[in-house]
């Protein structure tokens, strides 16, 4: 069975997340706020039809994010917040998925703007997603 996310309340109610989401990206630098926005829309479209067990994790997890950022910005916005940004630890990482992890070096490279349109150029130098992969290959 498949969780249709068209159900006109539940719907609403992601709606409206997602633009509470939003508006936490605008006190971000413009960079920033353009790169979460667009990240934020995409994720929300890949999962819209999922698992409940996918749907609850999904939530929560951006969740977590929006209070964190939250957090972050402060009540004044970015000005007057803690430095923005969290760091993973190996720990962290151990629990992402493969894929996780390449969405994840993906928005590195779109946030940095290492990727100069050439996927040659980026995959000639040793990133941490390949020590990352390695590490979990060898793991299995």
């Amino acid at each position: 069975m498949r969780f249709d996310w068209d159900h006109q309340i539940l719907k609403t109610g992601i709606k409206n997340f997602t633009q509470a989401i939003m508006r936490l990206h605008k006190g971000l630098p413009p960079e920033l706020s353009e790169l979460g926005s667009a990240y934020t829309r995409d994720e929300f479209k890949r999962h819209k039809k999922c698992t409940p067990e996918e749907a609850h994790v999904f939530m929560v997890e951006w969740s977590r994010y929006a209070l964190n950022l939250a957090e972050q910005l402060g009540l004044k916005g970015a000005k007057s917040a803690k430095p923005l940004g969290q760091t993973f630890t190996e720990e962290h990482l151990d629990h992402f998925r493969e894929d996780q992890i390449s969405q994840l070096y993906e928005l590195k490279l779109a946030a940095s703007g290492e990727n100069g349109g050439s996927d040659e150029e980026v995959s000639d130098k040793p990133s941490e997603k390949d020590s990352v992969a390695k590490k979990n290959s060898e793991k299995t």
